[in-house]
């Protein structure tokens, strides 16, 4: 396969090549944007659709790959280790995405319904599933916010 990107190529494909031209690795991409490599992967065999932020942080590192740009801001961050500092309040939307992740979370707590693995119980068995119920509980007050 020629390695030079042409437009009749798919976006995953022309990826695949600029990345070839680099002599990258799927991981050293991933790194480079604060994507997994299965994304890289999946992006550059066309099994998944982009989004246009995941676009623009794989042209931004390709581009600086190629010394053609310094890392923006928004690359900056994605590749620095932590995510960006909260602005404060949450958005509409940002709360949505916490309260559909939070009832997610519950309703993996359901699976263990008091009445059939009461809490307080002496076996391990008992023990473990009020952990888990515990776990998942906590786990969906964090994603409302709540346990800031």
């Amino acid at each position: 396969m020629n390695d030079e990107p042409t437009p009749a190529m798919t976006y995953g494909e022309r990826v695949k090549a600029r990345r070839a031209t680099l002599d990258l690795t799927q991981s050293e991409l991933a790194r480079m944007t604060g994507l997994s490599r299965g994304t890289i992967r999946n992006l550059e065999t066309d099994a998944v659709e982009t989004t246009k932020l995941t676009r623009q942080l794989i042209d931004e590192a390709l581009a600086q790959a190629e010394g053609k740009g310094a890392p923006t801001e928004r690359l900056r961050k994605t590749t620095s280790g932590s995510l960006p500092a909260s602005t404060g309040k949450p958005t509409f939307s940002e709360r949505r995405v916490r309260e559909s992740i939070a009832s997610q979370i519950e309703l993996m707590a359901a699976a263990y319904p008091e009445d059939v693995f009461p809490e307080g119980g002496e076996s391990p068995e008992a023990r473990s599933v009020d952990a888990m119920r515990h776990a998942y509980r906590t786990a969906a007050r964090i994603a409302r916010g709540e346990d800031q």
